[in-house]
């Protein structure tokens, strides 16, 4: 092609023709423009192509995020549900006038649930990301960046919330210790659990602040267990739309 150029060009300019050669140099001019330009929108295609790819990854790597969540949170809620039982077993217990224990071990094994204390974490560093890059708002689905936003907005907060939630629990596992002898403690915690002393039950029940922790527990665990059902069906939600969109061999969102 550059041969056959300049065979024109040498040509016109042995032809003498300042007019025709004028006008070949401006096409000449024009083919080169034209082929920086087809050269830089392939350059941009192929960038942009990278990205898109990019962002297609960091949506599947946001869904094994969303994946583990959801297992997290059934964590949670199964937890809760453990100690939302053991509290109404135990509150009429408590609040009786008899303080007639039936099933001791059971009861030391409701009263035990009151003093546990589950750490949340959650994880929205692929989500944090994608927002700062602003690749969601170039190459996402607007409804579902908006669904994404609910979910992590909604999830965070009850995480936040927990925080306080936490904090009677970890009042009841302190009260425990001030309550029972170390040899309840360990009869409690050997591999053949025995009931606690008399004077260990008598401790438990003649302390008012026990009952009124194990009816918090009991309320913020209903509470809880509703917000974190929330989250994850937002989580199951969110998960089967990014697959249908990002990995239709997972996806099955209807």
């Amino acid at each position: 092609m550059l041969t056959f150029l300049r065979k024109i060009r040498k040509s016109l300019i042995e032809s003498g023709s300042t007019r025709k050669y004028i006008l070949y140099a401006i096409g000449e001019i024009l083919l080169v423009m034209i082929g920086i330009l087809l050269a830089l929108q392939v350059n941009n295609w192929n960038e942009g192509r990278k990205a898109r790819q990019q962002f297609k990854q960091g949506m599947l790597g946001l869904a094994e995020d969303i994946r583990k969540d959801t297992s997290i949170i059934q964590n949670y809620i199964s937890f809760l549900k453990d100690q939302e039982e053991a509290a109404i077993y135990i509150i009429p217990i408590l609040e009786s006038k008899e303080k007639k224990i039936m099933d001791s071990l059971k009861f030391n094994t409701a009263f035990g649930y009151m003093s546990r204390a589950l750490t949340m974490d959650y994880n929205t560093e692929i989500w944090d990301e994608i927002r700062k890059s602003g690749m969601h708002k170039k190459y996402g689905a607007p409804y579902l960046n908006e669904k994404i936003q609910t979910y992590y907005h909604g999830y965070s907060r009850y995480a936040q919330n927990w925080e306080s939630a936490r904090d009677i629990r970890i009042e009841s596992r302190w009260l425990k210790y001030e309550l029972l002898t170390q040899k309840d403690l360990d009869n409690w915690s050997s591999d053949n659990p025995r009931p606690f002393s008399k004077n260990g039950y008598e401790a438990i029940f003649n302390k008012k602040r026990v009952v009124e922790l194990t009816k918090a527990i009991y309320y913020s665990s209903t509470i809880f267990i509703e917000y974190f059902e929330t989250s994850k069906a937002q989580a199951v939600d969110v998960l089967k739309r990014i697959e249908a969109i990002y990995d239709p061999l997972k996806g099955d969102f209807q």
